[in-house]
């Protein structure tokens, strides 16, 4: 099992090679529950919002990852949400993490106790994961959010090419 002091990491290579994605900001609406009437100004914006900024801190560093089972789902993560993950982030115990094992890779909780570490799923079909001597655990990065589509849109908008 590959561990120091600190979680061994993959470096956090850059994936935009010198792009910026273009800006896609919205309307950004504060919603109040009112006790009376109606506010004429309801439909007013109060500011604008762009989701690469609000949830990637570091473009070059951040990786966006289909989450491909119910691993996670006592945790409220489900197949088929996206995952944001920062590859530059120090991994702690608690921490949600892309993580590989003997070439695996994996989305799991993880958890430590003294110098030992392993992968947490939080489903009761996907046992721990406890590396053994000689196993090689690596974490590629730390879940920092997620998205989830309630409404699936009508047409599939694959990423752009400059996010992995």
């Amino acid at each position: 099992m590959l561990l120091a002091p600190s979680l061994a990491r993959l470096p956090a290579e850059s994936n935009l090679a010198g792009e910026t994605p273009p800006s896609r900001a919205r309307p950004l609406f504060a919603v109040k529950v009112m006790a009376g009437f109606p506010s004429p100004a309801e439909d007013y914006a109060e500011g604008v919002l762009d989701l690469n900024v609000y949830l990637v801190a570091d473009p070059g560093a951040t990786s966006f990852v289909t989450v491909p089972d119910d691993a996670l789902h006592d945790r409220g993560i489900r197949a088929g949400d996206i995952l944001i993950v920062h590859r530059g982030l120090p991994p702690k115990a608690g921490d949600l993490v892309w993580a590989e094992l003997d070439g695996q890779t994996l989305l799991r909780e993880l958890r430590r106790q003294g110098a030992r570490y392993w992968l947490c799923a939080h489903h009761p079909d996907f046992p721990p994961l406890y590396p053994r001597d000689g196993q090689e655990l690596r974490i590629r990065g730390v879940v920092t959010a997620m998205v989830r589509a309630l409404y699936p849109s009508t047409g599939h908008c694959p990423l752009p090419s400059y996010w992995p």
